[in-house]
């Protein structure tokens, strides 16, 4: 029992790929950060989950396949795992279950729970990318899950749409230290003098990504050999594909260098010239290094058929997708091959305004990614515990906010009168000078800067700031045009913003020593009542205080 008698927060956590297993870690840290310890996980993932305490139903191992072709000679072991993790869910009563990425797998969890009219709240973290492809996996996903934690800004229309309450948290990448690597360190552990050149290549976290990429990658390495001269290879890699990646580096040029474990690999980012890499979620760390970087992927071929066929995106790499442009080289499919992944690497270790580029591109994609606000994972954590907590309140009924939308069983639709659903979400307002605005509304007034982004081919960044998550709280827009140079003209029209605080008085003598304007004084309204003020923030736009004790 946690302090005060009250059960510790038990929740199942599901993932089913290291990528997954990553999230799942730094979701755990979270959880235990915020009940103070008084946390209980249950589930299924790999060695970071293994590392905060999970003990895991099935070795990961036999769940990390990608592809069509691939998928299929495993599926009665990956559907009998699906039947384990279902019996546990059912045997052991968690307050949630969170999923994490796989939809393959994750999603057959959550429909079979609900078959068997399971009401534990269902929880997916990462979205599936339906803006990419299989749109209508966004519809059949609202039929089983209660809600959605999502990574990229872009994301929660997708699936707001089609009834499934969603919450944009931010990428956990963020949080991963792949920017606070040490290159020092690197290479006094690993013997290489500070002149030495260093290539990281990264041939994925399936089995079948190895088995693809790894010759292909060795090819490129002996071409790369006579162009850019004599360099050291290091390879980090994960438990689940660790033996197969040692093997098959062996006659690799460069004198491998085999990693384990995320410090060793962000110590090995930090002292590396450039990096060849799978495509997927490492290409947000490498990011974040700010290592330039080269990606590259094969399926089989069947799968490169059926994905050319429904892929409704022009870029495989999030860089790229972010920012709505070809910055990272993308060498996929019948394109990678070693001559072509050789010609993509040179300019990144040559090139100075290459690499240039790369890096400013990537601090680029990472502002809209949301760096330098609230944890991702904690966000999350926080979403987590509001859905128990909602849950716990009203017993085994769900919640009216939380109850799962069930479109397969809908009856008659809804007429444009019926506004039962309907929710004040934010007011908008225009800002010169962004950063001043957001000092004064973080700073002085202490709302929270709830997600920022730019948007360079509008020429606009939006910022939402507030005291509470979107999700629960009417928050303020600030919208700033980025070729806006004089102020704005507030016209008549616009009346003010209003906030509640303890004591009126002391808030303005506070906001007057920092030199804000206070055009009407604390005081009792004029016709009595509550004790008001009026002050202006940088844009001139007045907010009245109202005083609630």
């Amino acid at each position: 029992m946690s302090e005060g008698g009250a059960a510790p927060l038990f929740v199942f956590i599901v993932a089913a790929e290291p990528s997954g297993d990553a999230l799942g870690a730094a979701l755990i840290r979270a959880l235990r950060q915020r009940t103070g310890g008084a946390l209980r996980i249950a589930g299924i993932g790999g060695e970071q989950m293994a590392a905060e305490g999970l003990v895991s139903l099935a070795p990961l191992s036999d769940l990390a396949v990608v592809g069509v072709a691939e998928v299929l000679p495993r599926a009665p072991l990956i559907l009998r795992r699906v039947r384990e993790a279902v019996s546990a869910v059912r045997t052991q009563r968690p307050d949630a279950v969170v999923t994490i990425d796989s939809s393959g797998f994750s999603w057959r969890i959550a429909q079979r729970l609900r078959r068997r009219r399971d009401r534990t709240p269902l929880i997916h973290y990462v979205a599936p990318m339906v803006w990419a492809w299989r749109g209508g996996r966004a519809r059949r996903m609202a039929r089983w899950y209660d809600h959605l934690m999502v990574l990229l800004p872009f994301e929660p229309p997708y699936f707001e749409r089609v009834g499934l309450r969603c919450s944009y948290v931010g990428h956990p990448v963020l949080d991963s230290g792949a920017d606070r690597g040490d290159g020092e360190r690197f290479r006094r552990e690993h013997g290489l003098h500070s002149d030495e050149m260093l290539l990281t290549v990264l041939p994925g976290s399936r089995a079948g990504e190895v088995r693809r990429l790894a010759p292909i990658f060795a090819e490129t390495l002996r071409r790369l050999l006579p162009i850019i001269g004599s360099f050291r290879v290091a390879v980090p890699t994960v438990a689940t594909v660790d033996a197969l990646v040692t093997d098959a580096v062996r006659d690799w040029p460069g004198q491998p260098i085999v990693l384990r474990g995320a410090a060793a690999k962000y110590d090995a980012f930090a002292a590396s010239r450039a990096a060849l890499a799978a495509s997927g979620t490492v290409a947000l760390e490498l990011a974040l290094a700010g290592l330039p970087m080269v990606v590259a992927y094969r399926v089989a071929r069947f799968t490169e058929v059926l994905l050319a066929r429904v892929a409704k995106v022009r870029f495989a790499n999030l860089v790229n997708l972010i920012l709505d442009r070809p910055l990272v080289p993308e060498v996929l499919g019948p394109d990678c091959t070693p001559e072509g992944l050789a010609a993509a690497v040179v300019p990144l270790v040559r090139d100075e305004r290459v690499r240039a580029a790369h890096k400013q591109g990537y601090d680029e994609a990472l502002r809209q990614l949301g760096r330098g606000g609230l944890s991702p994972s904690l966000r999350a954590a926080d979403r987590i515990l509001s859905i128990v907590a909602a849950r716990r309140t009203a017993g085994a009924r769900p919640t009216k906010e939380e109850r799962m939308p069930d479109t397969a069983t809908a009856t008659a639709p809804t007429s444009a009168a019926d506004t039962g659903k309907f929710r004040f979400l934010h007011t908008m307002i225009r800002v010169k000078d962004l950063d001043k605005s957001l000092q004064f509304y973080t700073g002085q007034l202490g709302m929270k800067l709830l997600r920022k982004r730019d948007y360079p081919t509008g020429k606009f960044t939006l910022a939402f700031v507030g005291y509470g998550d979107e999700e629960n709280s009417t928050v303020v827009e600030l919208t700033h045009n980025w070729d806006q140079a004089e102020p704005y003209a507030l016209g008549s029209g616009f009346g003010h913003l209003a906030i509640g605080v303890p004591d009126v008085y002391k808030t303005c003598e506070r906001l007057a020593a920092a030199g804000v304007k206070i055009p009407r004084p604390a005081g009792p309204m004029a016709h009595g009542g509550s004790v008001i003020a009026f002050i202006e923030d940088p844009d001139g736009y007045k907010i009245e205080l109202v005083e609630r004790k």
